[in-house]
């Protein structure tokens, strides 16, 4: 078996990402490199033939550049020149894949494929971050750049560049060997020990569905109840969902039939709620942590209290 480290870039995400280069890193199991490379892909142009525009040609981000000229990227081919290449890569039975907040890439080349008019193929995909999160027992997720500060050293020391998807495929592929390190397992030891599922490009497109539906019930629902958050008669609840509860359309109705039947508010923002409602036990925790020497105006809870409220 060998491991695929996978990255892509996109010159924007209006609408869906527009991807500009897929790098990738092929390792054998001890994480020597046997293969890598950068594809650079022109982003296109939009249903109005007007060519993509590239997020920073406009303005400056801080933090955020493109390895290659604008012009580089536009010289290049689109990406049906190499969508046989790329499907072939990710559908190789005999690579592990992996990436970094991967599920932003597979939705990424998920709405890519539509875009371009091509059926969705099924592979599936392991989040180093997830497991940056366990090993730092924290809900909340850091960066890739801060993630290999912290397992590996300064990036300088590399010879990377970031945001180049090639070496960020590699800088992928260090912080996992060095997390590894840290909990002096091997990979398949870590993974049976966290019990972490992978990502599936196909069922994320159902997923992606249920998010949406997820987050419009909530902000209707907030729309609803906005005329009574000031409301100086009201002596109910006003409650928040974190961001993950958000994302979960069972979870989302459950709420908001319990926020009927007990007569409380739904609000989107911190500074107006009084609790902010967990999806988890363990996400619970986790803002408890984190809220610890913050004070928040808000106390965390859990759904079976909510129906006692």
């Amino acid at each position: 078996m060998k491991y695929l480290f996978f990255d892509l870039e996109c010159a924007n995400t209006d609408g869906g990402g527009k991807i500009c280069e897929f790098g990738y890193v092929v390792t054998d199991e001890s994480f020597n490199i046997v293969e890598k490379d950068l594809i650079i892909i022109n982003p296109g142009y939009d249903e109005n033939g007007v060519r993509e525009r590239f997020v920073t040609e406009d303005r400056v981000i801080e933090g955020l550049s493109f390895a290659f000229s604008f012009d580089t990227y536009r010289s290049a081919p689109e990406f049906p020149v190499f969508y046989d290449r790329i499907k072939n890569i990710l559908i190789d039975k005999d690579l592990m894949i992996f990436g970094y907040a991967v599920r932003n890439d597979v939705r990424f080349l998920n709405y890519t494929l539509k875009r371009y008019g091509y059926d969705p193929f099924d592979y599936m995909a392991y989040d180093i971050a997830e497991y940056v999160k366990y090993d730092r027992d924290d809900e909340k997720s850091i960066g890739l750049g801060k993630a290999y500060t912290e397992y590996v050293g300064e990036k300088s020391d590399a010879g990377l560049t970031e945001h180049c998807s090639r070496d960020d495929s590699e800088f992928t592929m260090l912080v996992l060997k060095g997390l590894l390190a840290k909990q002096n397992m091997d990979l398949h030891s870590f993974l049976s020990k966290i019990s972490y599922k992978p990502i599936s490009s196909v069922k994320e497109i159902e997923r992606e569905e249920e998010e949406k539906e997820a987050r419009r019930c909530y902000t209707e629902y907030c729309r609803e109840c906005r005329p009574y958050i000031y409301d100086s008669g009201y002596i109910g609840a006003r409650i928040s969902l974190s961001r993950e509860a958000q994302q979960n359309i069972d979870f989302v109705n459950r709420a908001i039939d319990i926020a009927y039947k007990r007569d409380l508010l739904f609000v989107r923002f911190g500074n107006e709620t009084d609790y902010l409602l967990c999806i988890s036990e363990e996400e619970y925790k986790s803002r408890k942590r984190q809220n610890a020497n913050l004070h928040p105006s808000y106390d965390l809870i859990l759904i079976d209290e909510l129906e006692e409220l």
